[in-house]
């Protein structure tokens, strides 16, 4: 890491802010929370951070967007966007809604990166959000804007059927899925108040 600072302090990048608390506004909802690191280039172009610690180096775009399967006809068109031909399902928002919080105090022409810290020091690495014409960028807004609705008006249904490597607990109840394992009138009562 400090080897990457030195080289990025040398390209003319330089920290501007770490922690930095945000809100973003969505309907009657806020979502608020902390970014890791800003960083200003001394041509002044602005970067937003986010630290990943992990076994293995991430990409964003890997982290953001999965692709859209059969199964996945039931969920709401927003959830869904066209990425490099292929229709895809966005199952994190976090650099999008750092880019949102960010542009209003740093314009619109930032961009965001992972600053992966994984176990293999070779994989230690600065890696960028791609979304060159920010088509990426109104999708996740949209997306946001849908979840936030979703949300409000009590619908949290159908669930996500792929649990992640950290859900292997979970699996044990859910022996036939999450939708086959679960009454969605259940969900409704027992969240919603139905």
């Amino acid at each position: 890491m400090a080897a990457l600072e030195i080289e990025q302090r040398l390209e003319g990048w330089r920290t501007e802010r770490v922690e930095w608390e945000f809100t973003v506004p969505l309907g009657e909802l806020t979502v608020r929370g902390k970014i890791d690191r800003i960083d200003r280039h001394e041509d002044g172009r602005i970067r937003v951070i986010d630290y990943k610690t992990s076994d293995e180096a991430a990409d964003p775009l890997a982290k953001h967007l999965v692709l859209w399967r059969a199964d996945d006809a039931d969920r709401p068109d927003w959830l869904q966007v066209t990425h490099q031909g292929k229709a895809r399902r966005w199952v994190d928002l976090q650099l999008p809604l750092y880019r949102w919080a960010a542009t209003a105090e740093f314009g619109r022409e930032l961009t965001c990166a992972y600053f992966n810290l994984p176990k293999a020091i070779s994989e230690t690495g600065i890696v960028d959000w791609v979304d060159a014409d920010g088509a990426l960028q109104a999708a996740a807004e949209a997306c946001a804007h849908g979840v936030a609705a979703a949300i409000l008006a009590g619908e949290f249904w159908p669930p996500v059927e792929q649990l992640s490597r950290h859900d292997d607990a979970w699996r044990t109840l859910f022996h036939h899925g999450l939708a086959a394992s679960v009454d969605e009138k259940w969900i409704q009562q027992e969240v919603v108040g139905e």
